[in-house]
């Protein structure tokens, strides 16, 4: 089969975020390479532009520090959530060089991939980025996900003794 022409505006977009809880995966694991999608394009004659991302996980891309607090004093632990949305910057201002319509990209999760699809859809800082949000085994309100201050800050805190880091010198967890 031949796939249709592309459009004026170049073919769909879907931006595919693995799953693994936030905690563990990646973009080349089978499971969530965007295959089955593709797949299921061809099948149908449709054609579509998937595009699969990596993320800071786990503590590298969740690590809450006293340091890393915005002018408000809330915390900012949340690297692997802005690395997405770096990628889909990257994706709004390049995407039509590999033949895809800017104004039709659709946001797609499974597990803490979908957790993630809920964040940016409330997000007013994702907003424009994406068109359509499919979140797939995974809620936004998954207490998982949500800790508070204090216990993210033990987790921190937890970590840097262990591997001998001084917990009292923000600068010296962070380095």
């Amino acid at each position: 089969r031949n796939p249709p022409p592309i459009s004026s505006t170049g073919y769909p977009v879907m931006l595919w975020i693995h799953g693994g809880g936030l905690q563990e995966g990646s973009s080349t694991q089978i499971i969530y390479d965007g295959l089955s999608w593709t797949n299921a394009a061809i099948q149908e004659n449709n054609s579509l532009i998937i595009v699969t991302i990596n993320y800071r996980l786990n503590v590298m891309g969740f690590f809450a520090q006293s340091a890393l607090t915005n002018e408000n004093g809330q915390i900012i632990a949340n690297q692997g959530i802005t690395d997405q949305r770096m990628a889909m910057q990257w994706i709004q201002d390049n995407i039509g060089q590999f033949g895809g319509d800017k104004n039709s990209i659709t946001l797609a999760g499974q597990s803490g991939g979908s957790y993630s699809v809920c964040i940016h859809i409330v997000s007013p800082l994702s907003a424009g980025l994406f068109h359509v949000g499919i979140m797939e085994s995974g809620s936004c309100d998954i207490p998982f996900y949500m800790y508070d201050k204090q216990f993210a800050y033990s987790i921190t805190k937890d970590l840097a003794s262990r591997v001998g880091c001084n917990i009292t010198n923000s600068t010296q967890q962070l380095a």
